[in-house]
């Protein structure tokens, strides 16, 4: 901080937010441009912006690119602080400029937990809107559907329009239109038809943990990459199943709820019916919602599914380490989904081979 003339401190400008002086505000950041990035107590003069529905003032330090996931010392951002104050205005700003919703602070709570709690069905939607994940679990074990109460059925609607009732019609259609995330919102429909599958994938899991009274673990598998249920499932079936050892490996300690776990599993395992035919890469990894290591089987050299499935009974065949070490996949539960679909895909490639040759 620039001590050299305390008019221009962080102190002075906190309350030239507060009060809502903009003109004073620019020209002490003007002066002293580095308070941007400090903190005083934890928070930041965006934070600061947000918590007191200052608009003008939150746009213009997210025009000087000060980070909008920047979070206090309780991992609270501006858009958890832009909720607490119901300014819909604020978090139309913030995600418009990239803020994440699903920024967990130190309680896990995310953006939407917040406006599921403090019942804001508008920011719910505009939430949602932007990629907010609807079963992410709280230090509490709760999702923002838990905390919904009334307003849970807002959440199958994964992209409804935002209602902005503090600006006009065409401030608000503007605000709609530059508020899409695009990242969310594809015009490729193969890529909306994965990330449905892939919520899905995540929503069937959040269920059957419920179901067997595990949705504590959750969190801990999502994040282990053991993320989707079919094929934790077909796993069961294979030389990777999933076992005690693993499971005290992604952080599931209690014996008994590894047991619970692995039973069930099992359970839908028998009833289990795989009906995948020979694909490329691309679609090999798309099958099985891992088409984000796309580039990194290329660059790699793994470009050619057919070598990789011949190459899987050599010494040539892909292993853990190499998925870990050499492409970069750090999640567990991926790079084993991956193993457990070469084996099943190579299998069937050398039984369709070996039929050809009978004939």
């Amino acid at each position: 901080m620039n001590n050299t003339n305390t008019a221009f401190d962080f102190h002075n400008a906190s309350n030239s937010i507060i009060i809502g002086d903009y003109i004073q505000f620019q020209f002490i950041i003007s002066e002293n441009p580095a308070l941007i990035n400090e903190k005083e107590f934890g928070e930041s003069l965006l934070h600061i912006a947000a918590d007191n529905n200052q608009y003008i003032i939150t746009e213009f330090l997210l025009s000087l690119g000060v980070n909008p996931d920047i979070q206090t010392d309780s991992g609270d951002s501006a858009l958890h602080l832009s909720i607490f104050r119901s300014t819909k205005r604020i978090v139309n700003l913030l995600l418009s400029h990239k803020a994440n919703p699903n920024l967990q602070n130190k309680d896990f709570k995310s953006p939407l937990h917040y406006a599921a709690e403090f019942k804001e069905p508008d920011i719910i939607k505009i939430l949602l809107l932007h990629g907010g994940d609807p079963i992410l679990i709280d230090i509490n074990g709760l999702t923002p559907m838990d905390l919904a109460g009334d307003l849970a059925d807002l959440f199958p609607y994964r992209f409804p329009m935002p209602m902005i009732s503090e600006a006009s019609p065409i401030e608000e259609l503007n605000s709609t239109i530059n508020s899409l995330d695009r990242t969310v919102i594809k015009s490729d429909f193969s890529d909306i038809r994965l990330k449905t599958k892939r919520d899905s994938s995540k929503e069937e899991l959040f269920d059957f943990l419920c179901s067997i009274s595990l949705k504590k673990y959750y969190k801990v598998m999502i994040s282990s990459g053991f993320d989707n249920l079919e094929a934790l499932a077909f796993q069961m079936k294979t030389q990777y199943p999933i076992t005690h050892k693993l499971l005290r490996t992604i952080g599931i300690e209690t014996y008994g709820n590894q047991s619970r776990l692995i039973a069930n599993l099992e359970k839908i395992s028998c009833e289990l019916k795989l009906n995948y035919d020979f694909i490329s890469l691309d679609e090999f990894l798309d099958e099985l919602e891992l088409g984000c290591y796309y580039e990194n089987f290329v660059i790699n050299g793994y470009d050619d599914l057919l070598n990789i499935l011949e190459n899987s009974k050599n010494h040539k065949k892909l292993t853990d380490d190499i998925l870990k070490t050499k492409l970069g996949i750090e999640k567990l539960g991926h790079r084993i989904r991956i193993l457990v679909f070469i084996e099943y895909f190579s299998n069937k490639y050398f039984q369709r081979k070996c039929r050809c040759c009978l004939l």
